[in-house]
């Protein structure tokens, strides 16, 4: 897959992931925000240079971070 093709499918998934979690019942926004944003990480770790793809690495640090602030709290924290 050449970089072109694999740049339109890096942000199509990330339009999908915001149209889901846009639409999704609010009692569910929160786990199905947290299954895309897992999802666009392991589908893309391998874009995540800064280097060679500085947009798509910003976009996936992005979600690591927003995964970390959404995990529910561990039990006894």
């Amino acid at each position: 897959m050449n970089d072109t093709n694999s740049n339109v499918q890096f942000w199509n998934h990330v339009l999908y992931a915001a149209e889901a979690i846009e639409t999704s019942l609010p009692g569910e926004a929160r786990s199905i925000a947290l299954a895309q944003m897992v999802t666009l990480m392991e589908a893309f770790a391998e874009q995540s240079d800064p280097v060679e793809n500085f947009e798509a690495f910003v976009v996936l640090r992005l979600c690591d971070a927003l995964q970390h602030c959404l995990q529910p709290a561990e039990p006894g924290d």
